[in-house]
Protein backbone atom coordinates (compact mmCIF):
# COMPACT_ATOMS: atom_id res chain seq x y z
CA UNK A 1 0.00 0.00 0.00
CA UNK A 2 1.22 3.31 -1.01
CA UNK A 3 1.07 6.00 1.74
CA UNK A 4 1.89 10.11 1.26
CA UNK A 5 3.22 12.00 4.43
CA UNK A 6 2.09 15.54 4.25
CA UNK A 7 4.07 17.67 7.07
CA UNK A 8 6.08 20.58 7.27
CA UNK A 9 9.54 20.69 8.55
CA UNK A 10 10.03 24.13 8.70
CA UNK A 11 10.85 24.42 12.21
CA UNK A 12 11.96 22.37 15.50
CA UNK A 13 8.54 20.98 16.47
CA UNK A 14 7.42 19.97 13.09
CA UNK A 15 11.10 18.54 12.08
CA UNK A 16 10.54 16.08 15.66
CA UNK A 17 7.13 15.18 14.51
CA UNK A 18 7.93 14.34 10.33
CA UNK A 19 11.12 12.65 11.74
CA UNK A 20 8.89 9.84 14.08
CA UNK A 21 5.81 9.74 12.17
CA UNK A 22 8.40 8.55 9.09
CA UNK A 23 10.43 6.29 11.71
CA UNK A 24 6.75 4.88 12.42
CA UNK A 25 5.98 4.41 8.65
CA UNK A 26 8.93 3.07 7.29
CA UNK A 27 8.66 0.49 10.10
CA UNK A 28 5.87 -1.05 8.36
CA UNK A 29 7.14 -3.16 5.72
CA UNK A 30 3.75 -3.28 4.33
CA UNK A 31 3.74 0.33 3.51
CA UNK A 32 5.39 2.44 0.31
CA UNK A 33 6.04 5.08 1.96
CA UNK A 34 6.89 8.69 0.40
CA UNK A 35 7.73 11.32 2.36
CA UNK A 36 8.54 14.64 0.00
CA UNK A 37 11.42 15.43 2.31
CA UNK A 38 12.71 12.61 1.30
CA UNK A 39 11.80 12.46 -2.00
CA UNK A 40 12.15 15.81 -3.42
CA UNK A 41 14.81 18.53 -2.90
CA UNK A 42 13.84 22.12 -4.29
CA UNK A 43 16.36 24.69 -4.43
CA UNK A 44 16.06 27.61 -2.69
CA UNK A 45 16.74 29.30 -6.28
CA UNK A 46 14.45 26.85 -8.32
CA UNK A 47 12.53 28.27 -11.64
CA UNK A 48 8.92 28.10 -11.97
CA UNK A 49 9.12 25.46 -14.06
CA UNK A 50 10.96 23.73 -11.54
CA UNK A 51 8.11 24.55 -8.62
CA UNK A 52 5.82 23.53 -10.85
CA UNK A 53 7.55 20.12 -11.41
CA UNK A 54 7.45 19.54 -7.31
CA UNK A 55 4.26 20.44 -6.88
CA UNK A 56 2.61 18.23 -10.04
CA UNK A 57 4.88 15.40 -8.59
CA UNK A 58 3.35 15.60 -5.24
CA UNK A 59 -0.42 15.97 -6.46
CA UNK A 60 0.83 13.11 -8.56
CA UNK A 61 2.16 11.41 -5.33
CA UNK A 62 -1.36 11.74 -3.24
CA UNK A 63 -3.57 10.55 -5.89
CA UNK A 64 -1.64 7.56 -6.20
CA UNK A 65 -1.55 7.02 -2.43
CA UNK A 66 -4.02 4.43 -0.92
CA UNK A 67 -4.33 6.65 2.09
CA UNK A 68 -2.33 9.69 3.82
CA UNK A 69 -0.90 11.06 6.85
CA UNK A 70 -1.35 14.33 7.68
CA UNK A 71 0.75 15.98 10.19
CA UNK A 72 -0.64 19.19 11.61
CA UNK A 73 1.86 20.59 13.76
CA UNK A 74 2.29 24.33 12.93
CA UNK A 75 -0.45 24.48 11.06
CA UNK A 76 1.88 24.31 7.42
CA UNK A 77 -0.39 25.76 4.70
CA UNK A 78 1.17 23.61 1.69
CA UNK A 79 0.22 20.60 3.82
CA UNK A 80 -3.30 21.56 4.69
CA UNK A 81 -3.70 22.27 0.82
CA UNK A 82 -2.30 18.46 0.91
CA UNK A 83 -4.65 17.17 3.18
CA UNK A 84 -7.89 19.03 1.35
CA UNK A 85 -6.85 18.14 -2.00
CA UNK A 86 -6.34 14.01 -0.82
CA UNK A 87 -10.21 14.70 0.69
CA UNK A 88 -11.21 16.34 -2.39
CA UNK A 89 -9.45 12.72 -4.50
CA UNK A 90 -11.29 10.62 -1.91
CA UNK A 91 -8.27 9.53 0.23
CA UNK A 92 -8.23 8.38 3.60
CA UNK A 93 -6.40 10.53 5.45
CA UNK A 94 -4.64 9.81 9.26
CA UNK A 95 -4.25 13.42 11.33
CA UNK A 96 -1.64 13.92 13.85
CA UNK A 97 -1.00 16.48 16.15
CA UNK A 98 1.14 15.25 18.84
CA UNK A 99 0.09 18.08 21.80
CA UNK A 100 0.88 17.95 25.16
CA UNK A 101 -1.53 20.68 25.86
CA UNK A 102 -5.39 18.56 26.21
CA UNK A 103 -7.05 22.10 25.75
CA UNK A 104 -5.97 23.12 22.71
CA UNK A 105 -8.92 22.67 20.32
CA UNK A 106 -8.08 21.13 16.99
CA UNK A 107 -9.79 21.96 13.51
CA UNK A 108 -13.36 20.69 12.78
CA UNK A 109 -12.96 20.38 8.84
CA UNK A 110 -9.63 18.48 9.50
CA UNK A 111 -11.41 15.91 12.02
CA UNK A 112 -14.06 15.38 9.74
CA UNK A 113 -12.23 14.89 6.59
CA UNK A 114 -10.18 11.93 8.61
CA UNK A 115 -10.74 8.41 9.78
CA UNK A 116 -8.83 9.17 12.73
CA UNK A 117 -6.94 12.11 14.41
CA UNK A 118 -3.91 10.69 16.72
CA UNK A 119 -2.57 13.10 19.11
CA UNK A 120 -1.01 10.52 20.91
CA UNK A 121 2.60 8.65 19.60
CA UNK A 122 1.59 5.47 21.52
CA UNK A 123 -1.67 5.27 19.60
CA UNK A 124 -0.63 6.13 16.79
CA UNK A 125 2.00 3.84 16.43
CA UNK A 126 0.47 1.04 17.54
CA UNK A 127 -2.67 2.12 14.68
CA UNK A 128 -0.07 2.26 11.98
CA UNK A 129 1.56 -0.88 13.00
CA UNK A 130 -1.46 -3.36 12.69
CA UNK A 131 -1.95 -1.87 9.05
CA UNK A 132 -1.48 -4.89 6.51
CA UNK A 133 -4.30 -3.97 4.15
CA UNK A 134 -7.18 -1.05 3.49
CA UNK A 135 -9.16 -3.30 5.44
CA UNK A 136 -6.68 -1.81 8.39
CA UNK A 137 -8.04 1.47 7.82
CA UNK A 138 -10.62 1.67 10.37
CA UNK A 139 -12.53 4.83 11.75
CA UNK A 140 -10.89 6.19 14.95
CA UNK A 141 -13.23 8.75 16.62
CA UNK A 142 -11.77 12.00 17.93
CA UNK A 143 -12.53 12.77 20.82
CA UNK A 144 -10.98 16.01 21.60
CA UNK A 145 -11.72 19.76 21.71
CA UNK A 146 -12.28 20.92 18.03
CA UNK A 147 -13.09 24.26 16.58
Amino acid sequence: MKVYLASGWFNKLQDESLTFIEEVAFDNKNLKVFSPRKEIVLQKDATMEQQREVFYQNCKEIQESDFIIVNTEGKDPGTLFEAGFASANKKKIIYVWFTEDKNVKFNIMLSQSGIATFTDKVKFRDYIRTITSMEDLIEVEYKGFVE
